[in-house]
């Protein structure tokens, strides 16, 4: 499995949750496959039923709404797959010894924006609806910021010792690095047509971040 799929990430977390009967399992796959493809607001219950071969009526039977609806997709993508991912990203990209920031850089931005390209319908949904719910919000921090923060902590303080780079604490260097990523996210989400040369962009940033982070 791909660690870029949030999507079959999502799929493996349903079927572990065993209180979720199989056509719960099946709307909730329906719900996240057709918002990422039409968006929220263009998908209807009704499309969700049919793809999720069930009648309409089962699926308000446990949801209330189309808003409830996407609440339970996003909540185990933000309490289960987003950390699974973040382990798997770490655990091939953070648990390293880099001879010089550059080379970290240019390892994790590149991952990241290709995590990113593959994932930007997803990401678009959950953005969203992370800037309009403060509980979202509260649970992307704790399961997903506050772990990668934990994860990148090693590297972070081998290159301080080693006088690589700035020292600075690591939230407030991962939030440059994800600030910078994010400008070409915002790109990737909204103009998902346009072609985006990730190892032209990667070059760029790291460019930038290697120039504002480096303790020299």
């Amino acid at each position: 499995m791909p660690e870029n799929d949030l999507q079959t990430i999502f799929d493996q977390v349903l079927l572990q949750m065993q209180d979720l009967p199989e056509k719960q399992q099946q709307i909730l796959k329906a719900s996240l496959d057709l918002f990422a493809e039409k968006g929220f607001d263009k998908t209807s219950t009704a499309e969700i039923a049919a793809k999720a071969h069930v009648a309409q009526g089962t699926v308000y039977r446990r949801f209330k709404s189309k808003q409830d609806l996407l609440a339970a997709v996003l909540t185990p993508i933000l309490t289960e797959v987003f950390p699974r991912a973040v382990q798997e990203f770490a655990g091939q990209n953070l648990n390293r010894d880099y001879d010089d920031l550059e080379q970290l850089l240019n390892i994790v931005v590149l991952d990241r924006l290709a995590f990113i390209q593959a994932n930007h319908k997803v990401l678009k949904i959950i953005f969203a609806q992370v800037l309009t719910d403060p509980q979202m919000l509260s649970l992307l921090k704790e399961k997903f910021i506050d772990t990668i923060i934990v994860q990148a902590e090693k590297p972070i303080r081998i290159l301080q010792a080693k006088k690589q780079l700035v020292d600075w604490p690591a939230p407030r260097i991962l939030s440059l690095v994800a600030a910078s990523i994010f400008t070409v996210a915002i790109r990737m989400m909204l103009f998902p047509s346009s072609k985006i040369d990730l190892a032209s962009e990667s070059h760029y940033l790291v460019i930038f971040l290697s120039k504002a982070l480096s303790n020299s």
